[in-house]
């Protein structure tokens, strides 16, 4: 494979894919990119194509992972946690360990990150401490997070249950799972919004 520069154009892709400036641009790269828009197999490939039917991909794919659905305000990786804490049949009140969970996770999910990144999810997903979460879609079993300075260092949560009401939210909408994503394993998205809020009036009428 070997990549050529061909005209100006091969220049202008670079710069719309990397300079800080130019988020109009890589916008409509993302916008613009369709289902047969990749590059294959192919001995010369230039610049221009690589940016825009290559790295577009991979900004779009980036922009999916990192930034939250609209519907149910989770992320890629938390969705993909909760569905598969939920296919394992976890019982309410029973505590899983943090490294087991997360190894599921990667094995059902096709979660395709590294192990640690997943740990490092679920512990977000069940800190509670004030700034954290609005509210925390696991029940951490330990500390695992301390606003104290001198507390921090030493908090280590270890295992997680799910919550009550998440779990009601959940079981309510069982069957409700769209598969809209192109990965194979992974749940697309899962229509919340209404589950979020009755989870929102529980924990108010608790309080």
């Amino acid at each position: 494979m070997k990549f050529v520069w061909m005209s100006k154009g091969d220049g202008e892709a670079i710069v719309h894919a990397f300079k800080e400036n130019k988020v109009v641009e890589r916008r409509k790269m993302i916008f613009d990119l369709t289902p047969d828009s990749y590059l294959g197999l192919q001995s010369i490939i230039r610049y221009r194509d690589f940016v825009r039917k290559e790295l577009a991909r991979f900004f779009k794919t980036d922009v999916e992972r990192l930034v939250p659905l609209v519907v149910d305000g989770l992320r890629l990786g938390q969705r993909k946690i909760l569905f598969s804490l939920f296919k394992r049949n976890m019982q309410l009140y029973k505590e899983i360990r943090v490294e087991d969970s997360s190894g599921y996770v990667s094995e059902c999910a096709d979660y395709h990150h590294s192990n640690s990144s997943i740990h490092s999810v679920i512990i977000r997903m069940a800190q509670n401490i004030v700034g954290r979460n609005n509210s925390n879609l696991l029940f951490p079993c330990g500390e695992f997070r301390s606003r104290h300075k001198i507390l921090a260092p030493f908090c280590r949560g270890n295992s997680i249950r799910l919550l009550y009401v998440v779990s009601i939210w959940l079981l309510s909408l069982a069957g409700v799972w769209i598969m809209l994503n192109h990965d194979i394993f992974a749940p697309g998205f899962l229509i919340s919004a209404i589950g979020f809020f009755l989870k929102k009036i529980i924990l108010v009428y608790n309080s």
